[in-house]
């Protein structure tokens, strides 16, 4: 799977040693959604964003929400000893990955782009959670500071 350089953000769980392993009990789907789930998850591994995990301590279940263009981010890596925390399950299948609804994912993501843009932001860059503005004070500079964007944007792998 291509994404962020792990040096550049990885999302950790910091959950406390002493806690035991939660387990939720397997929830159900209706046909229609158990196909577009499993057509998700066929996706996912195809692209090894996700991979199957044979004896989870941590299993939760999936609470599946469409977006309305039927896009989503698997872009930030899993802290390695944090990956058997994120488990889910789907039909007789348990799989690890980074769920979109995990706490503090989006201040991970928010870290990433401060990282990646820190040399632009206030300069020819404004940054509100997922929204990017790049500014210009002269027309002719626009295509240069849109350039500079694509190539932190390359350099880190997004």
């Amino acid at each position: 799977m291509s994404g962020v350089d792990p040096p550049v953000a990885v999302h950790r769980l910091y959950v406390d040693p002493h806690y035991k392993p939660i387990k939720k009990k397997k929830r159900t789907f209706s046909k229609e959604n158990g196909k577009a789930i499993r057509r998700e998850v066929d996706k996912l591994m195809g692209a090894d964003a996700i991979r199957e995990s044979l004896f989870p301590a941590w299993l939760a279940n999936i609470i599946s929400v469409p977006k309305p263009n039927g896009t989503g981010y698997h872009y930030i890596f899993k802290a390695e000893e944090d990956v058997e925390k994120m488990a889910f399950e789907i039909e007789d299948d348990v799989w690890k990955a980074m769920a979109f609804g995990l706490n503090n994912a989006g201040a991970t993501y928010q870290r990433m782009v401060n990282k990646v843009f820190y040399t632009q932001i206030g300069r020819n860059m404004e940054i509100f959670v997922e929204h990017m503005l790049i500014k210009s004070r002269e027309a002719e500079d626009h295509m240069d500071n849109h350039r500079e964007s694509f190539e932190n944007l390359r350099r880190n792998k997004l």
